[in-house]
């Protein structure tokens, strides 16, 4: 189960990946973009390991590890391509789930199950229909 929800988890996406064209970035370039000292490696480590628990615990990055299993960098992931073209903002939509939020979270789906294409149709309550409710309009 992710640590942080959704909306958290881009946020942190977005400071990491500050140039979304880079799919790949050194352990180095990504505490320069959020912004961390580097003299602080204890606690940059810490800090590190727990972004990417839940990063990867939402399928927005992967790992790399060099040859001795040490951590190398991070690779976005096609959610994680998603959600930062998308953009943090609409899973921010100030308390209210909008149809652009169904629309990322199912791009993200997608992403993630690509033998599964989804399909879904927006309709008004307010909207009267013709059709009737069962076979033969009984």
């Amino acid at each position: 189960m992710p640590q942080v929800s959704l909306s958290a988890a881009v946020g942190v996406l977005e400071r990491i990946f500050a140039d979304p064209a880079k799919e790949v970035l050194a352990v180095d370039e990504v505490l320069a973009n959020a912004g961390r000292d580097a003299r602080w490696v204890q606690q940059n480590k810490r800090w590190l390991s727990n972004r990417l628990t839940s990063l990867v615990a939402h399928d927005l990055v992967e790992s790399v590890h060099g040859k001795s299993r040490r951590l190398e960098g991070v690779r976005l992931t096609p959610a994680g391509k998603t959600a930062l073209l998308a953009g943090a903002e609409s899973y921010r939509s100030r308390g209210k789930i909008t149809l652009e939020d169904i629309a990322i979270q199912i791009r993200i789906f997608e992403s993630q199950n690509p033998s599964i294409k989804v399909n879904f149709a927006v309709v008004s309550k307010d909207v009267e229909t013709s059709r009737p409710n069962r076979p033969g309009g009984v």
